[in-house]
């Protein structure tokens, strides 16, 4: 017996648990009470006591300090004197600190029927588990990466200590308050947050930034050309409605060889009258902008005829001619006829407005995708290291099959590493998805046939952040959206038509007027005629008016209802639209700021993680691997569970903080975007160029 209690106290095997079970059976001699009786008690009453700590065991007052005595030199330790720690429990309110270890404890446990825990001192330092692992056990996920990853999950480096410094005392339990989130005021100290700026596979590689990739879609993105076009269309259309009102020159000949036979011979002494006609016109006409048509023209001919009464023969004419019609109600005044003008040009600007609102979108989905891609590799770091962390419990458990480890702890840790298996497998997924988005954002072809270069990030995540108020964003956003001015210039083109609908409800009224001036001349004298219509006739005119009002008007009403209920519509739109960039303008602003706090919490839970993963992993590894803690109901698989679900909550944090971080970024590219700033964030400017002889837009990016 002596030889037992003068043995160091050990988390041993089934061997050392027969010692202790026959220490018990001699305690039971020479104790006051019996055994029995303590341990009804204690079961008794246990249950109208408040539960006590994992690392305590009440025992009941009832129990005397004679038999404590005695079995205090049973074990080898001198008698006390004072209140024994039994009484010293009792009066101690409910603690998380390990239980004193003296050589009392265990027999006070025995006599209440129950084996202790000697809880292990937390570290002031949590050290990686997988750091204190034999080297073999980093083998075991070696075969189920996939080929392409160079970086094994050997290589993955520790945590910096800094992040793991944890703020409890040394013997004190897990951090549960929010100290842990004043001593993670550094939100760049994730481990790996370098390592996702260096390769991690074995084919070639290149390094991105998002300014990068916004300069390769400039130049390569089929998308970014293809609506750049828009405005292209929009501006000729402009020009079109303009050049109605150009000048158009025209020209006309026709000669005409007629026989006709005739009735009488009033009109020749032949049976047929025969005429040799030649006429040629030419001149130029124009719409004015206050809607009249004015031509100018001058007609030449020449005309033979065997009639009885033709003379001269062979007579050449020459009439110089100007003609005017003016509308005076339906269809006059330069603002109907200017209308097709404005609405080109305010098509224009909308059209304009519809470019930059799909540009900027598209600016929006390559900085999204560059810090996706950023979160995609820090998340395969972080599995990999989850499935280190596993592999490392599972081979210290097959390492010890033949000594104190059971199958189903095994088959646990098995189980284990292969749902992180392929939740890493899931990641190396995500990262080559991310690459090819990229890819397909920037226009890369040659990247999406061959999908084997390695896109680094190279620019890390920047948290600096100034809070600012809601009306000064919301006054930036009215002042900036696209969508608003486009909004605007729909109204424009509505106000237009509505216009257009009025002029039409009015009756038809033209003035109509016309002058001329004419000379003829025999044997083809047509030079000669036409020198004569300027000084030897006098000029003819005419005028008029011309009038027609549809019966009803029913066609002109209809289209001017639709156009002013088009034009209500429109203006509730820009209601709409104001108020959806208002909304979304405070929502982003809302969600940057949530998205800070949110990065702060995470990094704050991944401090909490770590030092719970240690606290479980030494209660794991300090204590037997099958005898477990009885005393609180626990197993030795439970305690692997334990184990292995503070391994995934570590892992779960990193996922949370990484995805926080990513979320951060895309709500401050959001608003940028709500504020309609992106544009100036990107360094983006745009100027006319001519290519192949067609017009197209240079869209360039200014350096930093």
């Amino acid at each position: 017996m002596n030889a037992v209690t003068q043995r160091p106290e050990t988390t041993g095997g089934r061997g050392r648990t027969a010692l202790k079970l026959l220490s018990a059976c001699a305690l039971m001699v020479v104790c006051n009470q019996g055994v029995f009786a303590a341990a009804q008690v204690t079961h008794s009453q246990s249950k109208q006591l408040p539960p006590a700590s994992s690392s305590a065991t009440r025992i009941e007052k009832g129990n005397s300090n004679g038999w404590q005595d005695a079995a205090r030199t049973l074990f080898g330790a001198p008698p006390q004197s004072g209140p024994s720690p039994a009484a010293q429990l009792i009066q101690q309110a409910p603690t998380n600190k390990p239980a004193p270890s003296t050589p009392l404890a265990p027999m006070i446990s025995l006599a209440s029927g129950m084996m202790p825990r000697q809880e292990p001192p937390l570290p002031n330092a949590a050290i990686s588990p997988s750091a204190a692992q034999p080297l073999e056990s980093k083998t075991v996920m070696r075969n189920a990466m996939p080929a392409s990853v160079v970086r094994s999950i050997n290589e993955i480096p520790d945590p910096p200590r800094e992040l793991m410094e944890t703020v409890v005392e040394p013997n004190g339990p897990p951090p549960t308050d929010n100290s842990v989130l004043a001593a993670m005021q550094d939100l760049s100290a994730a481990w790996w947050s370098g390592m996702v700026r260096e390769s991690m596979f074995t084919t070639a590689s290149e390094k991105i930034t998002p300014d990068y990739l916004v300069y390769q879609a400039l130049q390569n993105s089929p998308f970014i050309r293809a609506i750049s076009r828009d405005p292209l269309i929009r501006e000729q259309e402009v020009t079109e409605a303009n050049a109605e009102f150009d000048p158009e020159l025209f020209a006309k000949t026709l000669y005409d060889d007629r026989v006709d036979p005739v009735g009488n011979t009033l009109e020749t002494s032949e049976p047929f009258l025969k005429q040799n006609i030649w006429t040629g016109q030419a001149g130029v006409r124009r719409k004015l902008q206050t809607g009249a048509d004015v031509e100018i023209g001058q007609k030449l001919g020449f005309e033979n005829s065997n009639g009885r009464f033709f003379s001269p023969q062979d007579q050449g004419t020459a009439t110089i001619s100007i003609n005017v019609n003016q509308p005076l109600l339906r269809g006059g005044g330069r603002l109907y006829n200017r209308s097709q003008i404005m609405l080109a040009q305010a098509t224009q600007q909308a059209g304009w407005q519809t470019f930059l609102i799909g540009f900027q979108d598209e600016l929006i989905k390559i900085g999204e995708s560059y810090w996706n891609l950023n979160y995609r590799r820090g998340v395969l770091l972080q599995k990999q290291r989850n499935v280190k962390r596993g592999a490392d419990v599972l081979a210290k458990l097959q390492g010890r099959a033949d000594l104190d480890s059971v199958p189903s702890q095994i088959l646990r840790a098995q189980a284990a590493v292969a749902s992180r298996e392929t939740e890493l497998s899931n990641s190396l997924r995500d990262i080559e998805n991310a690459q090819t988005e990229i890819r397909r954002l920037i226009g890369d072809r040659a990247g999406l046939s061959t999908y084997d270069v390695e896109m680094i990030p190279a620019e890390a995540p920047s948290y600096v952040y100034e809070s600012r108020p809601f009306d000064q964003l919301v006054q930036q956003a009215i002042e900036n959206r696209s969508e608003i001015r486009e909004a605007v210039q729909r109204a424009k083109i509505a106000a237009i038509e509505s216009d257009i609908g009025r002029n039409e409800m009015l009756p038809e009224l033209n003035l109509i007027l016309r002058s001329y001036m004419s000379a003829l001349e025999g044997d083809s004298g047509i030079e000669y005629a036409w020198q004569q219509q300027w000084v030897s006739t006098a000029p003819g005119y005419a005028a008029g008016l011309e009038y027609a009002i549809p019966y009803g008007r029913r066609a002109s009403k209809s289209r001017l209802t639709q156009r002013q209920l088009k034009l209500q519509k429109v203006n509730e739109e820009i209601d709409v639209v104001i108020l959806a960039v208002v909304s979304e303008t405070q929502v982003a602003a809302r969600h940057i700021d949530s998205a800070f706090k949110t990065m702060q919490a995470a990094a704050g839970a991944i401090h909490a993680a770590t030092a719970d993963l240690e606290y479980q992993y030494q209660r794991w590894e300090g204590f037997a691997l099958v005898e477990g803690d009885f005393s609180e109901g626990q197993t030795p698989v439970t305690l692997l569970d334990q184990l292995l679900d503070a391994q995934q909550r570590l892992s779960n944090s990193e996922a949370i903080y990484s995805q926080s971080e990513f979320e951060f970024k895309k709500a401050q590219l959001a608003l940028n975007r709500a504020t309609g700033t992106i544009l100036q964030h990107e360094r983006i400017e745009f100027s006319s160029a001519c290519n192949d002889g067609l017009p197209s837009l240079q869209i360039d990016q200014h350096s930093r």
